[in-house]
């Protein structure tokens, strides 16, 4: 549980008396009709072990045990890369770090799989310019933990010569299309000198 203003609820025979860390309500009505009865619990951070013991009017004495665990704590999270502001060309980066065992993790709400000691990893594609990745830890109890990472991608050549949809090979068809731009105005250039050597 992440909190500790808890009720513990019970279902007892009518008439008896329920035990909670020394509070003693008798519960309504007779022997042939069970009642619920509820008692504030007094919990601490860690675990808590509750005995339970219900005496019906006969004297006759029962009991039981629960334990709960109140963990109010936010779950530890730490980016070990890439560091905040990298500037790279790479059109992916790793987000690499850890956190609590159990925890589930997220990277800009994708889920990303936690390992037994608490490590987790993810490639993620890289836009030209500034790119947020927010990284949100949630442990078993529900507490949650979030931090941010920015990275800074260079554009690369083809990039900005030819501005267009992102793939592995853009630039180097970027390349390709104005080395064929270059050949085509030498060529024009060239029938227009001989068209004027031979109208001469």
């Amino acid at each position: 549980a992440n909190r500790s203003d808890l009720w513990l609820t019970a279902v007892i025979e009518g008439g008896a008396m329920l035990s909670v860390d020394g509070c003693w309500p008798r519960a309504p009505g007779g022997p042939d009709a069970p009642t619920s009865v509820s008692v504030p619990l007094a919990l601490t951070e860690g675990t808590n072990t509750i005995v339970i013991t219900a005496v019906d009017e006969a004297g006759n004495l029962n009991y039981t045990t629960r334990h709960v665990v109140v963990d109010t704590q936010p779950p530890a999270l730490s980016i070990s890369s890439p560091g905040d502001g990298l500037r790279t060309g790479q059109r992916s980066v790793f987000i690499i770090g850890e956190t609590e065992p159990g925890s589930t993790v997220m990277v800009t709400a994708q889920p990303v799989p936690v390992g037994q000691p608490g490590s987790f990893s993810l490639e993620v594609r890289l836009a030209s310019g500034l790119n947020h990745f927010t990284i949100v830890a949630v442990d078993a109890a529900g507490n949650t933990n979030r931090t941010a990472v920015g990275v800074q991608r260079i554009a690369a050549a083809g990039d900005e010569i030819l501005p267009g949809p992102v793939g592995p090979d853009w630039p180097f068809w970027g390349l390709v299309a104005l080395a064929a731009g270059a050949c085509l105005s030498e060529w024009a250039v060239a029938s227009r000198y001989i068209g004027n050597r031979r109208g001469a």
